[in-house]
Formats: C-alpha cells, sequence, structure tokens
C-alpha cells in the first residue's frame, strides 16, 4: 500500500507527464524510446548523485537503487550521452539580455518601453546591453541568436526587440531545447526546495 508521500509523487509525475507524452507523440516519438531515455537517465542519475563517500559507485549498487538489472545498469553506462538539441548557456544568456532590456532604465525610453539600440558607438547600445547582461559573450553573436529566433529585428541600423521574452518562432528543434532547459530549472528548483529550509530555499516562479 502506497504511503501519502509515494500517492502524491504518483499522482505529481502522471501530471507532469500529460502534456510531455502530448510533445511526444505529436513528434512520433514511441513508447520504447521514451523507456530507453528514462532507463538511462535513472542511470547517469544514481552513478553521479546517489554514491556513498569513499566508495566507489558499483553496476550492482546502481541496479539496486533503480531497479534495473546489473546487466541493463552495464548496457547503459557503456552508452554516450545523448545529443543535446541546442545549447542551454546560449538561451540563458539571451533570456538575461531581454531581461535587462526590459528593466533597465539605461535601455528604456520615455515611456518606460525597450528602445530601438544602435549596434555600438554609443552609451546605451546593443553592444553595451550584452555586455551588461550576457558576460564575454560577443555582441553579434548574441544578435545572430536573437536574430534567428525571431525576437529581434534590424531596422535602419538600429536593433528593435519584438518579444517580451525568448519565444522562438521558428525552429522546433530550438523549442524542444527550451523544453528541456526550462521544465529541467524548474524541476531542480523545486528539488532543492523540497530538501532545504525556507532560509536556503531557491526563487520559485
Amino acid at each position: 500500500m502506497k504511503t501519502g508521500a509515494e500517492k502524491a509523487i504518483s499522482s505529481a509525475i502522471v501530471r507532469l507527464l500529460h502534456p510531455l507524452v502530448k510533445i511526444l507523440l505529436r513528434s512520433g516519438i514511441p513508447y520504447g524510446t521514451f523507456c530507453e531515455l528514462a532507463k538511462w537517465v535513472y542511470v547517469d542519475v544514481a552513478s553521479r548523485e546517489f554514491t556513498i563517500q569513499g566508495r566507489k559507485q558499483t553496476d550492482s549498487r546502481i541496479a539496486t537503487i533503480t531497479g534495473l538489472t546489473r546487466k541493463e545498469v552495464r548496457r547503459l553506462r557503456g552508452m554516450t550521452a545523448f545529443d543535446d538539441l541546442g545549447s542551454p548557456a546560449r538561451y540563458n544568456r539571451a533570456v538575461r539580455v531581454i531581461g535587462g532590456w526590459r528593466k533597465d532604465p539605461r535601455f528604456l525610453n520615455a515611456k518606460g518601453l525597450p528602445m530601438e539600440l544602435p549596434f555600438e558607438d554609443a552609451e546605451a547600445s546593443f553592444s553595451s546591453l550584452v555586455k551588461q547582461y550576457s558576460g564575454d559573450i560577443p555582441p553579434r553573436a548574441i544578435r545572430d541568436e536573437m536574430l534567428r529566433a525571431g525576437v529581434i529585428e534590424m531596422r535602419k541600423g538600429k536593433v528593435k526587440l519584438l518579444s517580451k521574452g525568448y519565444i522562438v518562432k521558428k525552429e522546433v528543434s530550438e523549442k524542444m531545447q527550451i523544453l528541456g532547459a526550462d521544465v529541467s530549472e524548474l524541476i531542480s528548483t523545486i528539488n532543492h526546495n523540497l530538501d532545504n529550509g525556507t532560509s536556503a530555499a531557491f526563487f520559485h516562479r
């Protein structure tokens, strides 16, 4: 008989999986592929996160934790990581640039809206915005990424923000990458907050 916590987790998993399975079925991803991915992640997480200090993580221990057979564990540990569909770092930097553009008074007009910015050679330029909010990534790389995603446009030598957020309008693969990045960050934050008190909790939104 399941405990209250087990019932709550099961319910949460079902609710989480419903929209995900819709995406998988619409994309032609069968259950077998999802199952293989899930097993690989179980083994990967057990290998990295559930070690015993001072002891080597063995196939037997991973099998015990995950419920998989030792044969399956050996096979899955021998597989390389599955291909990523994009760069989370690139996405996150673009998000920070948009956030700064919409909130920093230096880059807002008299109505409090994001200004059209010259690319460079001005105190309030796209290059200075990127330097402030995206670190050492070249402004042209961020511009090209945001142009490709359709969140900015170039107009008479100036850069105009078209979207309130990083909403990819073109590549399906990019949209899928964002699914992985955003949901992973959200669940990681929830996991941290479950294991830590209020004083150590991460901001969750």
